[in-house]
């Protein structure tokens, strides 16, 4: 995923939130749950792409995030 504009949030499941800004890229393994959208007081803009698995399946879409989690403090980018 790469973000192009603005300012985001993406999260994988047992890891804390990060904070992701235009230029970042983030790589998701795959069949690693995760969620990324928007910081909640900013727009955000960005490129992503998946492959299909070997049975021809793409994204599983999971629950919605929970508040709690989408407004989690970032951790600190090292």
């Amino acid at each position: 995923m790469f973000c192009l504009s603005g300012a985001g949030r993406v999260q994988c499941e047992g890891e804390p939130v990060q904070e992701i800004r235009a230029g970042d890229t983030v790589i998701i393994p795959p069949d690693v749950r995760h969620w990324h959208g928007a910081a909640p007081d900013k727009l955000f803009s960005h490129l992503a792409m998946s492959e299909l698995n070997d049975k021809g399946e793409g994204t599983a879409w999971f629950e919605h995030v929970s508040d709690e989690h989408y407004n989690a403090t970032p951790a600190a980018i090292t």
